[in-house]
């Protein structure tokens, strides 16, 4: 939402006073209590440059995302509700690149019916214009619940009853959904994405529980679509290492980084006592997102990133030069990513990912990107307003 968000602050409620000032740097993770005028008058400038920065982005933000040596890098966005809908031109994107349904089932009372749930896709889909829209099933469990959805307790959460792991289990849940969608997609680009994935049981499972909402739906005098691509979400270390076997039985594959990393690094993402050993950067998370590009574009299917790693631009030229051919983002960073691939050749992204799957630190890594950051925002676009100025 474009909304500086910092977290891990332990105490901070405590040292809060009434009527103080507190400055909140979203970017670098800082915030400044009682800060002198002289820092005020600093932050302020910061601020007015980022404003400037976003809406010069914004007025370029309808041109192709295509390298000057004539490369293409799908952008897509990720929403989480009907509201994110109002956040962004559909025109200027390539698309959904996630769909995240099950917070269109947090914001009901009770689980939303076929019906209900056929005219909320239907409306997302209208909305996009015939863009591509991937529609993830129901990824509750974890840091995700349903307050009407009562699930034991569990020690570990992360690790435990989540995504199509419920789907498969209350067969139900992911039959009534699999039928609104279908209903909704008809006629329209709609493709399906399987979250927490660990082995191709599961994915014959959900193939065989698809066709038969197929078989379903026709014999009830429905009409749907013959061919409607599913893909799967690399999250789990089982489903990157059996990838080359898996890539044969899906349409696309995109890789939700957020839970790749807890789970390489086994690092709880929810739990503050080990919260900054969760590394995005660390070589270990590179290599397999590599390996990841590699296996898709040698078996020639789609291969996105749908994590908050593509939210970054250099993050972002790195996976370009990976291979990935689509990266799906936050509304508020689609206008930034394209910026960057236009300023980006394929040569030089391939050479960024050189010299970033070269580095054997976390620190390396960030001195490469952090470099790459640099070069990015020279020459950046100016405003309207700043150029009348």
């Amino acid at each position: 939402f474009g909304i500086p968000c910092i977290v891990g602050l332990p105490n901070l409620l405590g040292r809060l006073e009434q009527s103080m000032i507190v400055t909140i740097d979203g970017g670098r993770g800082v915030v400044h209590l009682s800060p002198d005028e002289a820092a005020v008058g600093e932050f302020k400038v910061q601020e007015s440059s980022l404003e400037a920065r976003r809406k010069a982005l914004d007025e370029v933000a309808h041109l192709p995302a295509v390298t000057p040596d004539g490369e293409r890098l799908k952008v897509k966005v990720n929403i989480e509700s009907l509201r994110d809908l109002d956040m962004f031109t559909a025109k200027n994107t390539d698309g959904i690149g996630l769909l995240r349904t099950e917070f269109l089932y947090m914001e009901r009372p009770e689980f939303p019916s076929e019906d209900e749930q056929f005219r909320l896709y239907r409306r997302v889909i209208e909305r996009m214009g015939g863009l591509p829209v991937t529609l993830r099933t129901l990824d509750i469990g974890g840091d995700k619940r349903l307050p009407y959805f009562k699930t034991p307790a569990e020690m570990n959460p992360a690790l435990g009853w989540r995504g199509l792991r419920v789907s498969i289990e209350w067969r139900d849940l992911l039959r009534v959904q699999l039928r609104a969608a279908l209903r909704a997609g008809l006629g329209w680009d709609l493709r399906i994405l399987l979250p927490m994935v660990t082995s191709l049981e599961e994915i014959d499972t959900v193939h065989a529980i698809f066709e038969g909402v197929r078989a379903s739906l026709i014999e009830h005098g429905y009409e749907v679509e013959s061919e409607v691509p599913v893909g799967v979400m690399i999250e789990v270390p089982s489903a990157a290492l059996e990838l080359e076997r898996i890539i044969d039985h899906v349409d696309f594959v995109s890789v939700g980084t957020n839970d790749l990393v807890q789970y390489l690094l086994a690092v709880d993402r929810d739990n503050p006592r080990v919260a900054k050993l969760y590394e995005p950067y660390h070589p270990a998370v590179l290599g397999t997102l590599a390996r990841i590009a590699d296996v898709c574009r040698a078996a020639g299917k789609p291969c996105s990133v749908c994590g908050d790693m593509a939210d970054d631009p250099a993050t972002a030229m790195m996976l370009l030069g990976m291979g990935f051919d689509t990266v799906s983002v936050a509304p508020f960073f689609y206008p930034g990513i394209k910026y960057a691939v236009r300023r980006t050749t394929a040569v030089e992204a391939r050479a960024l990912c050189d010299r970033v799957l070269a580095a054997d630190r976390v620190q390396g890594v960030r001195d490469v990107f952090a470099a790459f950051d640099a070069q990015l925002r020279e020459g950046e676009p100016v405003p309207e307003q700043a150029r009348e100025e």
